[in-house]
């Protein structure tokens, strides 16, 4: 009876698949998130995505209760002019680190249910293609480019 649970441990141990499929997951964790502090209907939130895994992963959604609707953008250059897009998934390579920032990649939150105050903190849930949900924590932060616009 004693020799059974030693074989199931060897086994796990010397078993090459269960070692390719541990070294083949994705690792992903979000560092420095934050939300745009706003008076307006619409915000946005940035963060660096890190993939320490060997394999690509996707961002395909975020949810929050600041708003019901949240968006995926990055910035298009039409002609001369700059203009967000919304966009379906963004990629997180293998091995990289992804940099949602101002004038980039980014996440807007519209129709904000109320004005997002500095050092107020929201929950965000990201949604990845292969990692699946990771919650995470954005300190709200004064908006460096104010304006009087609707988003």
């Amino acid at each position: 009876m004693i020799l059974y649970p030693f074989l199931i441990i060897f086994y796990l141990l010397i078993n090459p698949t269960s070692a390719n499929e541990t070294s083949s997951l994705t690792f992903i964790h979000v560092d420095g998130a934050w939300v745009r502090a706003t008076k307006v209907a619409n915000s946005a939130a940035y963060m660096k995505i890190v993939n320490n895994g060997s394999k690509s992963d996707r961002l395909i959604s975020v949810q929050t209760e600041v708003c019901n609707t949240v968006e995926l953008h990055t910035h298009l250059k039409e002609g001369d002019v700059y203009k967000m897009r919304p966009i379906d998934f963004i990629d997180i390579p293998a091995g990289q680190t992804v940099d949602l920032k101002e004038g980039g990649l980014h996440i807007m939150l519209l129709n904000i249910f109320k004005p997002l105050k500095e050092k107020e903190k929201i929950k965000l849930t990201l949604t990845f293609e292969k990692t699946g949900q990771v919650s995470i924590i954005a300190e709200v932060r004064k908006n460096r480019h104010e304006c009087n616009c609707k988003g």
